[in-house]
């Protein structure tokens, strides 16, 4: 509530929370209570969960890993089920493996536009979560795993499916 109410201004339009593997699952729930709060006092103000993701395009459904099942967990526990943006970070898969990713057959890597729109698809079917609750951060270049580059086009592409689709942003 106190950062909220530092910056809290007519151009302050959300919160992100940032999930990294290393938080414990008490830490999250706690993270996700504070959220409701901030919900509930400020009912305009946009709420998002930042987690890692997969994007298995084997059939398997395979997105949320851990840490990211514990927050989904915890965001529907706090009671924001309805109201909390999933952003998925959809920038390192892992080598290309269609377990991770929708790998591309010219080049035998992992296709990161077509990865990142699949992982939106996979934590809707699995999970249940709205395409309008769900958002995209690509990391452009080459990310942490070696092969796993975003270009412009890839950006273009998922912002043009995005907006198709309806998902809640891409952010970079």
């Amino acid at each position: 509530m106190a950062f909220v109410r530092r910056y809290e201004s007519p151009m302050l339009a959300g919160v992100d929370f940032d999930i990294e593997r290393q938080q414990t699952p008490a830490q999250i729930r706690a993270l996700a209570d504070g959220a409701a709060a901030l919900a509930r006092r400020w009912p305009k103000l946009r709420i998002s969960f930042t987690i890692a993701t997969h994007a298995a395009s084997d059939g398997s459904g395979r997105g949320l890993n851990a840490t990211g099942l514990t927050t989904l967990s915890a965001v529907r526990a706090a009671g924001l089920a309805d109201r909390a943006i999933i952003n998925l970070m959809v920038m390192n898969y892992g080598p290309a493996d269609p377990r991770v990713c929708v790998v591309r057959p010219s080049d035998g890597r992992c296709d990161m536009a077509a990865s990142a729109l699949q992982a939106a698809r996979n934590l809707h079917a699995v999970h249940g979560v709205p395409y309008r609750q769900i958002a995209l951060t690509l990391m452009l270049g080459e990310n942490d795993v070696e092969g796993n580059v975003t270009r412009p086009s890839d950006a273009e592409r998922v912002t043009r499916e995005a907006r198709e689709q309806g998902l809640a942003g891409v952010h970079h």
